[in-house]
């Protein structure tokens, strides 16, 4: 998130400099004024925005200590090379390998089932990100297609039995859903004169990260389109406080598991919202565990890009139940393999790296979108 700060914070300041030097040519007072407002405006936006900051750099401070623990508990060093990479560096390079080094590889289609430890170290790295995959209800499969019975949440009561009365019949309280697992991927060509362990710390170093960010990103935007695409929009909000009573408005049975997505814009503009002495209103808390929470329920930080509003520059709020609405069917391990025909002409290797998934909607009653101008 601190990349994304710093350039909002360089966005407000050019902002900034351009109203000072247009306040330096009005012709009237009244224009002055307003130009002066809007100034004040953003240099308290310019405030919060470093407050923020230094609070990313804490917090990432913290996460580095966190990540070296978890290392140290797993009883490695960070870029070691472990047997099962080297195995599997060997496997995708089509290079020899010993009995024992394929033991230690699963191969699976035309790949290899890459071990433990990275998916334990993409789980670590993935936690750098925000990712919406949590929120959704999870569904762990083996197959490829198939179909599965969920409960819609809220509709169900028990029916009293009475002796020698037949058991009466209640409404449908499921809805069967089909799901298609797709392949998600990423390639990265690999020079062919690499040895095996310099494969294994591009492994380790570079297609990790690279895989960890990419995956989160792709499973948010396939989550967010259900959202987007399922949102009924509150009509005449104008403030937080909108966003506030369109969450107090759902439905009991589906209160407890809201969450509200925003983008990095709205919230600088909640994190800087005062009262009438200028005091922070602190409308986003932060809890123990990092989650920042807002209403009381958790609030997610997306980049302005991802959820952006109707209106540019406007203010705009998600509001959902993402486990009744999302269900991420989750196809476990991912798979490495490689290829040297597709990038033979350029003497390299390519690696493609997979994890299979597929996203299906069910629950919409609690999915909404609030969206107005920010007030002077």
């Amino acid at each position: 998130m601190k990349e994304k700060l710093l350039v909002l914070l360089n966005a407000k300041n050019a902002e900034k400099t351009a109203l000072a030097t247009r306040a330096d040519g009005v012709d009237t007072a009244e224009e002055l004024r307003n130009i002066n407002a809007q100034i004040r405006s953003i240099a308290n936006e310019i405030e919060t925005i470093n407050e923020l900051i230094k609070i990313a750099d804490e917090s990432e401070k913290r996460e580095k200590e966190r990540e070296k623990l978890v290392l140290v508990a797993q009883n490695r060093e960070t870029g070691a090379a472990s047997e099962e990479y080297r195995a599997i560096a060997k496997v995708i390079l089509k290079r020899d390998v010993t009995p024992e080094e394929r033991a230690l590889v699963t191969v699976a289609d035309n790949g290899a089932i890459l071990p433990e430890e990275f998916v334990n170290q993409l789980q670590l790295l993935r936690k750098g990100f925000p990712s919406l995959k949590k929120y959704c209800h999870v569904i762990p499969i083996t197959g490829k297609t198939g179909k599965m019975p969920f409960a819609t949440i809220g509709t169900n009561k028990l029916s009293k039995l009475v002796s020698g009365s037949p058991i009466p019949e209640g409404e449908k309280a499921t809805e069967e859903i089909k799901y298609s697992i797709d392949d998600y991927g990423k390639i990265i060509p690999v020079e062919n004169s690499l040895t095996d362990d310099e494969v294994v710390g591009l492994i380790q170093n570079v297609i990790t990260p690279e895989f960890a960010e990419a995956s989160v990103l792709t499973e948010n935007d396939e989550i967010l389109a259900i959202i987007t695409a399922n949102a009924d929009a509150v009509s005449g909000a104008t403030s937080y406080e909108d966003v506030e009573a369109a969450m107090n408005g759902v439905l009991p049975s589906l209160r407890s598991g809201l969450v509200t997505i925003i983008n990095l814009s709205t919230y600088v503009y909640l994190k800087g919202l005062k009262d009438g002495e200028l005091r922070p209103l602190n409308l986003i808390t932060t809890l123990a565990d990092g989650t920042e929470i807002f209403n009381g329920r958790p609030i997610i930080v997306m980049d302005d890009a991802d959820v952006a509003p109707t209106t540019p520059g406007d203010m705009i709020f998600y509001v959902t139940n993402l486990w009744a609405l999302v269900k991420f069917f989750d196809r476990k391990g991912y798979e490495i393999g490689s290829s040297k025909e597709v990038l033979f002409n350029y003497n390299q290797t390519a690696i493609r790296v997979l994890e299979r998934f597929d996203i299906q909607k069910l629950d919409d009653r609690a999915c909404k979108k609030i969206e107005f101008t920010k007030p002077a």
